[in-house]
């Protein structure tokens, strides 16, 4: 019986050429994109965060049989600035990271 021998000595292509993937992207640049994307978001939410104030409600009031008597009152607050600062800093060090070349 001369059967089909199955060619056991395949090896992938060796070339470490960029141009030669035909636009498909290695694991490592998805993380730095990621990170490049997640810094992005940070460092702006971090900017938000000095100078738009997060509204905040509470009601206030007490219910006796069938009347209801309430208040509701409005509170804008803003984030510490440490915070903010935490979230830029955070930002642009993801940046940095993301935007690197694997050497």
């Amino acid at each position: 019986m001369g059967g089909w021998r199955q060619n056991t000595t395949f090896a992938p292509p060796t070339h470490t050429d960029p141009s030669l993937t035909l636009g498909m992207t290695s694991a490592y640049d998805s993380r730095m994109r990621a990170l490049l994307i997640v810094g992005a978001l940070l460092l702006v939410l971090g900017l938000l965060s000095l100078f738009v104030p997060i509204p905040h409600r509470e009601k206030h009031g007490f219910t006796a049989g069938s009347i209801s008597v309430g208040v509701e009152t409005t509170d804008r607050q803003r984030v510490p600035p440490v915070v903010s600062g935490i979230l830029i800093a955070g930002g642009v060090a993801l940046i940095i990271v993301g935007a690197r070349k694997r050497a």
